[in-house]
């Protein structure tokens, strides 16, 4: 479960900085391959989570503070009638 909530984490941080990026080429004006894009997310998702557990590892008070976040992200999106683990679901 633990993971699986690590994954909905992902895909938020993910989401959040995707939207927060500079437009691509292809937003500008021309268009690209969704596939590509795709793939682009794909690996893009996967160094992060790298980068994300190594951190974690590394540094005890850091992942204390990455799961009390969790359990606070959670615990706002129960609030306000989301069922975080159904989202879960769909998304996988």
């Amino acid at each position: 479960m633990a993971r699986r909530i690590k994954t909905l984490g992902m895909w938020i941080v993910l989401l959040g900085a995707v939207a927060l990026s500079p437009p691509l080429p292809a937003q500008q004006g021309g268009e690209q391959d969704p596939q590509v894009l795709l793939e682009e997310m794909e690996m893009l998702q996967q160094e992060l989570m790298q980068a994300q557990e190594a951190a974690m590892a590394n540094n005890p008070e850091l992942r204390e503070q990455g799961e009390q976040l969790q359990d606070r992200m959670l615990a706002a999106m129960r609030a306000e009638g989301f069922e975080p683990m159904r989202s879960l679901d769909r998304i996988e």
